[in-house]
C-alpha cells in the first residue's frame, strides 16, 4: 500500500470534517462510527488497487517472459494494461 495507516486516517478524518461541515449530511451513527467506516472503505480500497498492479505485474512478466526488455518500455506497458484492466472491469480507482 502506498499510504501508511496514519496517512489514510489523517485522510479519512478530513473528509469526516468535510462531511461535518456539510448541512446536508446526516449521519446513522456516531462520528467515530462513520470515521472507521471511511478508514475501513479506503483502507480496502488501496489494498485491491494493490491486489490490480499485482495482477498486471504477473500478466507482463507472462507475456514478456524470454523477450527483450531493450526496446520496451515497462512503465508505460504497466499503466495501460493497469488502465485497461479498470475499464474492463469498471473500476473505480
Amino acid at each position: 500500500m502506498r499510504l501508511t495507516d496514519a496517512k489514510i486516517q489523517s485522510l479519512s478524518n478530513q473528509l469526516l470534517e468535510a462531511l461535518e461541515a456539510l448541512p446536508q449530511v446526516t449521519f446513522r451513527g456516531t462520528a467515530s462510527q462513520v470515521g472507521f467506516t471511511i478508514k475501513s472503505i479506503m483502507t480496502e480500497d488501496l489494498r485491491r488497487e494493490d491486489q490490480l498492479d499485482e495482477e498486471v505485474k504477473r500478466l507482463l512478466e507472462h507475456h514478456l517472459r524470454g523477450k527483450s526488455r531493450m526496446s520496451i518500455d515497462y512503465n508505460t506497458l504497466f499503466r495501460k494494461a493497469k488502465a485497461q484492466m479498470i475499464r474492463e472491469r469498471k473500476l473505480v480507482i
